[in-house]
């Protein structure tokens, strides 16, 4: 259904390092806006190369996490000349932003995520469930997916709660005419409880950790997943 782009940083000294690690350094220094731009390319430059290959993964979407600076530093204008410049079509990206922006200009965020939005690209609100939203804004922005956080995956089939919020969760979804992808699925169990529940799409451990790029291909050939 598609892949997830995340950052690691291959230190020299201290090795491979994670974006959760670092990210907060890279927003506080200002870098938070090129580092962004630069993902933004990378993922358009990978989709190219798939693209190219046209044996497989032709046209997997890309989701890429967008910080909140970027959303107010002309993100329309980056996204559509990476797009450009690597000759790929929107439908190449998601842009997945997080509930914490809702707390911000809504209003701003709302007009730039709708011209993101009207040029066919799919936008997501990651980690659904531990931030800000509300009813109200869920309606308003030009949302098509939710991604439910990890925390409420973690013990389905142990915690009765968790069962409800994510039923919950998914009923509004439908409601809305929004997608629902799981983050964090680990075991059948979980697989299995969420496909009961109607959750359209499911993403981690269970099916790969993260790999590297030239990697992807090969491991989608070996284990037959679609």
């Amino acid at each position: 259904a598609g892949v997830e782009a995340l950052l690691r940083w291959h230190h020299p000294r201290l090795g491979l390092i994670s974006g959760g690690q670092f990210m907060s350094a890279a927003s506080d220094t200002g870098q938070i806006i090129p580092i962004g731009e630069w993902v933004i390319s990378a993922a358009c430059a990978q989709a190219r190369s798939w693209q190219d290959c046209d044996i497989v993964l032709p046209s997997l979407p890309i989701a890429v996490n967008i910080a909140i600076p970027q959303i107010y530093a002309d993100l329309p204008e980056v996204i559509h000349r990476a797009l450009r410049h690597h000759d790929v079509p929107p439908s190449s990206l998601q842009l997945e932003i997080t509930e914490s922006l809702l707390i911000g200009d809504v209003q701003k965020a709302t007009s730039v995520l709708r011209e993101i939005s009207e040029s066919g690209i799919t936008i997501a609100i990651d980690d659904f469930g531990t931030g800000y939203s509300s009813l109200s804004i869920l309606k308003a922005l030009p949302i098509d997916v939710l991604k439910i956080d990890q925390s409420f995956i973690r013990d389905l089939g142990k915690d009765i709660d968790d069962n409800a919020i994510v039923a919950a969760i998914v009923n509004m979804a439908r409601a809305l005419t929004l997608r629902v992808v799981a983050e964090g699925v680990e075991t059948q169990e979980q697989l299995t409880i969420l496909e009961e529940l109607g959750c359209d799409e499911h993403q981690g451990y269970f099916y790969s950790k993260p790999l590297p790029a030239d990697l992807l291909a090969e491991h989608f050939l070996l284990t037959g997943i679609d």
